[in-house]
């Protein structure tokens, strides 16, 4: 019965990630309460977590991750503030439900792992080709929904966000899914024409949320992928081929856009501009929000306390940059523990760059996203993504790709199969 549960919890949650998050996306659109992020979400992503078998769960990436959780629990154990229990119930019911699906991405298969991608291009493309149409041709509720959500309500109505209630969802999707896609072709050959639809839309709907690390990790997924093919697979034109098509697209891209002359294309330029000219100054700008100024402890004031639904409890939301969010509740001990969890991340994918050279492209784009958003504390940034994909790294062991490619040979798998 258990193992039943738990097949059906991962067809609905992992399996049809972006249906399922289209599903919170409407009903948080019709009732204004999003029953399935706060209340459903914790449950599939706890249940998975005691009835999964975990794999490669004594690795010290798994202890990083652990001792990253006990500095959660002891910065609510030295502090005390309003609304403290109501901020801790739901700092586990929310941020660390997104961490346990670090524990989760233990237990995958390859197949499953995989799935959580290519399962997500369809609903993926749907949502983008929603929010392209309700971008260009905005309907009432569009329009209020931006003055309700948002006390930027200008800046946004600059941005496509489809039926959710900011861009993020779309746009860091988006990038995820690129990065997917030309890896497909360069690591395992798949066909351009296969995907070239999904490029092309998942393309629009970057420039058009026009937010920076999203654009910028889509850069890193597509030069991954073709550095991959040209080192290991030799597919230099390939490479060539795809880099002409990328030339004259943003050329016409860039044609049709400036002939718009509207608010939103100057939006788009200077979003642009800020990236491939003035790198530092984008960074010194995220990084030094004056709201988001970090009074340094050893251990913090509450791990929880600053997450988005603060402002409702007496306390302060801190929006925009997760390494500083981190400082303020965990102290300096927890950002420590933090940035070791993250390093050893990274430094088994380098080790293993040849098998996880996908994820590490995913995990240099959450680096970056994090200088000036909070990816790792929301569902609607994908935070069970990326701790999903973090767990799966955690797990993997370069004898069982030996052992699954000696499989292979025996049983003739098909050539793009994926193996990990």
């Amino acid at each position: 019965m258990v193992t039943k549960i738990n097949k059906w919890i991962k067809w609905i949650f992992i399996d049809n990630y972006m249906w399922y998050t289209a599903l919170d996306a409407l009903v948080l659109l019709i009732t204004g309460k999003s029953f399935i992020g706060y209340i459903l979400t914790p449950f599939f992503i706890y249940y998975l977590v005691f009835t999964s078998h975990r794999r490669g769960k004594s690795t010290l990436i798994a202890w990083a991750m652990i001792a990253f959780l006990l500095s959660m629990v002891i910065s609510w154990l030295i502090n005390y503030y309003a609304h403290w229990g109501i901020l801790v119930l739901r700092c586990i019911s929310g941020q660390i439900s997104i961490m346990m699906c670090y524990f989760i991405g233990q237990s995958l298969s390859t197949e499953e792992y995989d799935n959580i991608f290519r399962k997500s291009l369809l609903p993926a493309a749907i949502l983008s080709i929603i929010g392209l149409y309700l971008y260009f041709f905005p309907t009432g509720w569009y329009l209020a929904q931006t003055a309700d959500v948002n006390e930027y309500g200008i800046l946004e109505a600059t941005r496509m966000r489809s039926i959710f209630l900011s861009p993020y969802t779309l746009s860091y999707m988006s990038a995820i899914l690129l990065t997917y896609i030309f890896f497909r072709i360069f690591q395992y050959k798949e066909s351009v024409k296969k995907y070239v639809a999904y490029i092309v839309i998942f393309v629009l709907a970057l420039l058009f949320c026009m937010q920076r690390a999203p654009m910028g990790g889509a850069v890193i997924g597509i030069a991954g992928a073709m550095s991959y093919g040209g080192i290991y697979k030799h597919r230099i034109g390939t490479i060539l081929k795809v880099s002409l098509s990328f030339i004259i697209a943003g050329v016409l891209i860039m044609f049709v856009l400036s002939k718009m002359k509207s608010d939103q294309y100057e939006y788009l330029m200077y979003k642009l501009e800020s990236i491939t000219e003035n790198r530092e100054d984008f960074i010194n700008d995220r990084y030094n929000i004056s709201y988001m100024d970090v009074k340094e402890s050893w251990l913090g004031d509450g791990a929880g306390r600053h997450n988005p639904w603060a402002s409702k409890y007496d306390s302060t939301n801190m929006a925009d940059g997760q390494y500083k969010k981190v400082q303020q509740e965990q102290g300096d001990i927890g950002l420590a523990l933090f940035y070791l969890f993250l390093g050893l991340v990274v430094l088994k994918c380098v080790f293993n760059f040849k098998y996880l050279s996908f994820d590490l492209c995913i995990m240099i784009f959450l680096l970056v996203s994090m200088i000036g958003a909070n990816p790792l504390t929301n569902i609607g940034t994908h935070g069970p993504i990326f701790f999903l994909i973090m767990g799966h790294i955690s797990s993997f062991k370069a004898v069982r790709v030996k052992k699954l490619k000696f499989k292979k040979n025996e049983t003739e798998l098909p050539e793009n199969a994926v193996i990990r």
